[in-house]
């Protein structure tokens, strides 16, 4: 009997950090709410959920990015992209775009037609993605947008 209780109380404890994420995907409000549990700043965009992606718009730090749910059927979403982006400074270039990209194995950059440089990281949720890999995700994502957001400010 204590044995079984044992391994009861071992399942229980275990379980959450082994648990996988619906193998469907996530929704929006579920990402949301998973960011908000991290002490960030995060909402779904309602103005921006349109047949291409919704948005959810975070803040870090003071510093802004946006996750975009792709993949979506019904209101679960099978990916999703972490994303900033800033004002190019004088003197971004494309060849200076590319050395990020071959030195950043996660997140890559780019210029677009407005002026501005973004980072971008993309992640599969669905299937199989579990929360240890989630929160990994987001690590990763916090530390290399730091990165990214000097090297996108310096001329």
């Amino acid at each position: 009997m204590r044995t079984g209780l044992a391994i009861l109380a071992i399942c229980a404890f275990a379980g959450p950090a082994l648990a996988g994420l619906p193998n469907d995907g996530l929704r929006a409000k579920d990402i949301a709410d998973w960011l908000k549990h991290r002490h960030l700043d995060a909402e779904v965009d309602p103005a921006r959920k349109d047949a291409a992606a919704t948005v959810i718009r975070v803040q870090s730090a003071g510093a802004p990015f946006a996750i975009y749910l792709y993949d979506c059927r019904k209101d679960r979403c099978a990916s999703m992209q972490y994303s900033a982006g800033v004002a190019a400074p004088p003197g971004m270039t494309t060849a200076r775009v590319n050395a990020w990209n071959r030195q950043s194995r996660y997140v890559r950059a780019y210029l677009d037609a407005s002026g501005r440089v973004w980072g971008e990281y993309d992640l599969d949720i669905a299937p199989g993605l579990d929360q240890k890999a989630l929160d990994h995700s987001l690590a990763r994502w916090l530390s290399a947008e730091q990165r990214f957001r000097l090297f996108a400010s310096l001329p």
